[in-house]
């Protein structure tokens, strides 16, 4: 029998950059694991994000810390073979560390991209994101890009949804997550916000790993109008069970928005960072999320007036299920179909 051929996933996370990469990086891998030996490339990762990526890779290559990107590119190829696949997934790595990861074609590069912004000597790109101009792409003839949410990197629990299946929930039970890590604490100004809504009835708050507000968040539940529950550091199926549980979502322009897409749900969907807001225009533009912004200039208030105005969610499940509930499995393995 021969050996499989080693794709090696590199991309970092913690509580101060967020933990997207790592979570989209992996939704890939899982994609990918029955037919390729996997590893996964972090600079020193906490004992929880070292589980999550060990669940689904076979090997874990923990990198020195460093601001220094020469200095990652010269370890982290130090642990690369002749042959191996590279996925790239960060803003770090511009065009010299691809260059360094490609190996003159040695190797193969799969960079996943959503800031359009440096060139790209990757074999193939994936922008899972709406509305992707490929024109403004800079890259080499042979780079092969895979744009749009047709690539969308779901994980398995999203991409295995029966639309047909799909039990609604009441749109009064609402479930808000800020990411993995949520460094400025916007769960809070979303509890604080469906707190002036008095028609909501219950609240699944999720915290992932890398959340310092856990604790706070919990014993701040008690004093809200509505019942509700904190959960943390969830795997992909409870977070898919969280979603299906509930009818409307608080949520970033981000994975969990594509997630809760995937779910087909009443969504709210705002940004907080610049990578995000082409993606929230998007959702908003298609009439798949209700617009909330940028979060981090929004009032308890403000967002309140939006949630109590926002129109009927039919239409905008029927559009999600319409985008998000076809084969991304199929189309993501295609990419790497010819490197097995």
């Amino acid at each position: 029998m021969c050996a499989k051929r080693r794709v090696v996933f590199r991309a970092d996370g913690n509580a101060r950059i967020g933990l997207g990469h790592v979570v989209r990086s992996l939704a890939l891998a899982d994609v990918l694991r029955e037919h390729f030996d996997l590893a996964f490339a972090i600079q020193r990762p906490t004992t929880e994000v070292a589980d999550m990526v060990l669940k689904v890779c076979g090997r874990l290559l923990p990198l020195p810390q460093t601001d220094d990107l020469r200095a990652d590119a010269d370890a982290f190829c130090g642990e690369l073979q002749p042959g191996d696949v590279v996925v790239l997934d960060g803003y770090r790595f511009d065009a010299a560390y691809q260059k360094a990861c490609r190996d003159d074609g040695h190797r193969f590069l799969v960079c996943i991209d959503d800031l359009q912004s440096v060139h790209m000597y990757a074999d193939a790109v994936i922008n899972h994101g709406g509305g992707i101009d490929a024109a403004a792409y800079e890259m080499e003839p042979y780079t092969r890009l895979f744009l749009g949410p047709e690539y969308a990197l779901l994980r398995r629990p999203f991409m295995d949804i029966d639309p047909g299946l799909r039990q609604f929930a009441n749109l009064n039970q609402f479930f808000v997550c800020m990411g993995g890590a949520d460094p400025l604490n916007l769960s809070r100004l979303a509890l604080d916000a469906l707190a002036r809504v008095p028609e909501v009835s219950h609240v699944i708050v999720v915290t992932g790993s890398a959340n310092p507000f856990r604790e706070e968040l919990e014993a701040l539940l008690p004093d809200f109008p509505f019942t509700g529950q904190v959960l943390h550091n969830l795997d992909a199926l409870a977070m898919c069970r969280a979603m299906q549980s509930c009818g409307s979502a608080i949520v970033p322009a981000s994975s969990v928005a594509i997630e809760a897409c995937a779910v087909g749900m009443r969504i709210f969907a705002g940004y907080f960072a610049d990578n995000q807001k082409p993606f929230a225009n998007y959702l908003a533009s298609r009439g798949l999320a209700n617009p909330l912004g940028e979060l981090t200039h929004a009032t308890a208030a403000g967002l309140a007036a939006r949630i109590r105005t926002a129109p009927d969610s039919a239409r905008m499940v029927a559009r999600q299920q319409t985008i998000f509930g076809g084969r991304q499995r199929h189309n993501l393995f295609s990419i790497f179909k010819l490197w097995i």
